[in-house]
Order: C-alpha cells, then structure tokens, then sequence
C-alpha cells in the first residue's frame, strides 16, 4: 500500500542549466553565489554554479544544497522541512 504522501500532487519547478544563471539573477543571488557566499546546509560546502544541486525557501531565507548524492539523499529524508 502506497503511504498518503506519494498520493499527493505537487507541482515541480525546475530550471534548465542554460537558464540557471538567468534564474540566479531573477532571484537576487547570483553574486552571492559567484563570490562564493552561500553554502551547503548539510555539509557547509561552498555552493557554486557547478555544484548547485537544490534551491527552496524556507521563511523569509533560501536554502541551497549541493549536488553530492548524500546531501541530495538528506534533503530526500527530510523532505517535511522542505515542503512548510
């Protein structure tokens, strides 16, 4: 039996790599990220263009993570956070 939260519907919004930058700016981050201000919040790795993996807000703050398979795994796990 599937568990209630794979019933429910959510909408995914993703960004091409070749508007990535485009959307960086649109949000007011691609500075910050360019200079290297931003970082992981599972494993405090700085976040670059190259190694962004996962952008959401949070409150009134922008979560970023990177692309490492155990960050992405963790953002998986704790999916409830991700979502308030």
């Amino acid at each position: 039996m599937f568990k209630k939260r794979w019933l429910k519907r959510d909408k995914l919004r993703a960004v091409h790599d070749d508007d990535l930058e485009k959307f960086l700016s649109s949000i007011g981050v691609l500075d910050q990220i360019v200079g290297g201000y931003y970082k992981c919040i599972f494993c405090d790795t700085k976040i670059t263009i190259d190694n962004l993996g996962f952008i959401y807000p949070k409150g009134n703050t922008i979560n970023f993570v990177c692309d490492c398979s155990f960050c992405l795994s963790k953002l998986n796990l704790n999916n409830e956070d991700v979502n308030d």
